[in-house]
Order: structure tokens, then sequence, then C-alpha cells
């Protein structure tokens, strides 16, 4: 009987273990964010990357030519090329909508390696098609449409640079080199975030180069779906390592960074509007016209204030 008690308790304490276990597995897959795009760069490389490197020897006076094993793919970034006009379209947008946008669309892969004495920095594309416009219009010459051509639907290295150094350590007087992945696991975790897919989206308008957004998987306050745009070169670490807002007026707290889908349209839609504006006063002016329109508004401008300022003293 006592066996048999025995038996029961060491069963029973397995089970205990393995539910233990588990539940420990389950909590820590529930804390994991994902970074759109590092587990496709192997694949989408994988017949040219030894053809790059062997083209690009980007070498160190102490770690040699760059070799494969010296990547780690799981740090890549992923950037997409959306069209503005197609991610902006719609005044309220839902993360399946934002998504099928962002996926349908032309991408960059850009590579931070670090190596014991230097660190490179990479970015990658594929070459497209010559566009047919250019073609017609004879701006194109034979040679450039023929590289094109041999160019189409291969990857290579569209810049790279490498620094004789080794990467700057983050715990010496709070010098951190601008690492945008890093940046963004800093601001998920302040903004205690979990469970999200994050996609690095580039050139939405000309207010900023580079967002990060951020698909939490939650409802809004209103029922949307809780979409995170941050403007992730806004944010650097300053001198005690903290993350914060920086950019032309000044340092601010790092939440100054974080946007929502309606607020970064108006950005886009001002800029826009500007853009549109000076190129049609521009067109109907032409380039000297508009020059002297803007002498004649401040000479008036002058004229106006002297006539006032002669009245108030008389």
């Amino acid at each position: 009987m006592k066996k048999k008690k025995g038996i029961y308790l060491f069963i029973g304490i397995i089970c205990l273990v393995l539910i233990c276990s588990i539940t420990n597995h389950v909590v820590l897959a529930s804390d994991d964010n994902t970074f759109i795009g590092p587990e496709t760069i192997e694949e989408d490389l994988s017949s040219d990357i030894d053809k790059i490197l062997s083209k690009y020897w980007i070498v160190s006076s102490k770690d040699g030519i760059l070799k494969k094993e010296d990547i780690d793919f799981s740090r890549a970034q992923k950037i997409y090329y959306v069209s503005p006009a197609d991610f902006y379209k719609d005044k309220k947008v839902t993360a399946e909508s934002l998504k099928e946008i962002i996926n349908s669309s032309e991408y960059i892969y850009e590579l931070k390696i670090e190596r014991e004495h230097n660190t490179i920095h990479m970015t990658l594309g594929i070459g497209s098609e010559p566009d047919p416009e250019l073609i017609e219009k004879g701006i194109l010459t034979d040679d450039q449409i023929a590289y094109l051509k041999e160019k189409a639907g291969k990857w290579s290295v569209i810049s790279h640079n490498a620094l004789d150094m080794p990467f700057p350590d983050p715990t010496q007087n709070g010098i951190r080199e601008q690492d945008d992945m890093e940046i963004m696991e800093a601001f998920l975790e302040l903004e205690d975030i979990h469970n999200a897919e994050i996609y690095f989206i580039g050139r939405l308008n000309n207010e900023l180069a580079k967002y990060a957004v951020v698909f939490t998987g939650k409802k809004t306050e209103t029922g949307e779906d809780e979409i995170i745009f941050v403007g992730v070169e806004q944010l650097e670490y300053d001198a005690n390592g903290e993350l914060v807002y920086s950019w032309y007026d000044g340092i601010h707290d790092y939440t100054k960074a974080k946007y929502t889908y309606a607020q970064v349209r108006k950005l886009y839609k001002r800029s826009s509007f500007n853009n549109r504006l000076l190129d049609s006063i521009a067109d109907l002016t032409g380039t000297g016209a508009l020059v002297w329109i803007c002498i004649a508004v401040v000479v008036v401008g002058g004229v106006v204030a002297i006539i006032v300022g002669k009245k108030k003293a008389g």
C-alpha cells in the first residue's frame, strides 16, 4: 500500500513539474513581440548572398573579409516602401487592411553586422525592370536599359560602410549607436506591449524618414484596432542611457514620438498640400516670376508698415 502511495506521489510530482514547465513556456511565448522581416531575408538572399559578398570586399585589417557566417540575419530590418496614396486613402483603417497594403509593397533590407573589430552597415535591394515611360521618352540609354534588365529580380548591395572599430559600448558614457530594432525593443518594454507585430515603413511622408508600425492585437476604447506609429528616427538614448525624443525642437519624453494613424495621416496631408501648393504656384508663374512675386510682397509689406508707422506718429 505504501509502495502504491509512493508511486502515485512520484507520478503527481512529475505531472506538477510538467504543468509548471508548460505554463512557464506559455508565459514566455506570450511575452514575445515579432519584428516582421528577419524570417524572410535568408530565403530572399539564398541564391545571391555568396555572389553579393564576393563582389563587395568589405574587409577589416583584423577581422578579414566579410563572410556569410558573420551575419546575424535575425537582426535584419525589412523596410517596406508603401504608396502613401494607398496607405492614407481611408480616414479609418483596420489592422488587416494596413497589413495587406504593407505586405504587397516593395522592400529593402538593412543589416548591421558587428564583428570583433569593426561594424558594417549594409543596405540590400532587389533590382526592378526599367520604367517603360523612361524608355519611351528616351531618358535611358541602351546600356542603362540593358544593365537594369540584367539586375532585375536580383539582390545587390545598395550602400554600405565599414567602421574599423568595435561596436560602441552602451555602458561607456551613455554612447550608443542608433539601432532601430534595439530602440523599438526598449520602446515596447517601456510601453509594456507584448504579443505585437512590428513593421518598419519608409518614405511615408516628408516629416519622418522611417516609422515602426506596431499592431498590438488589441482594441482601443472606441472599438478600433490599436495601431501605434513610432517615429523611430526621432528616438535616441541620452547620456544616462534613457530613451528620449530628440528632434529639431529639442529633447522631450520618448512618448512624443508615438502617433496614431489619424495623426500621421494628418502630417502626410499637410505636407502633401504644401508641396502641391508650391508646385502649382511654380507652374503658374515660373520660377523667375515666383521670385519677383516674393520680392513684391516684401516691398508692399514694408511700405504698408511705414505708412502705418507715420500715421501713429502723427
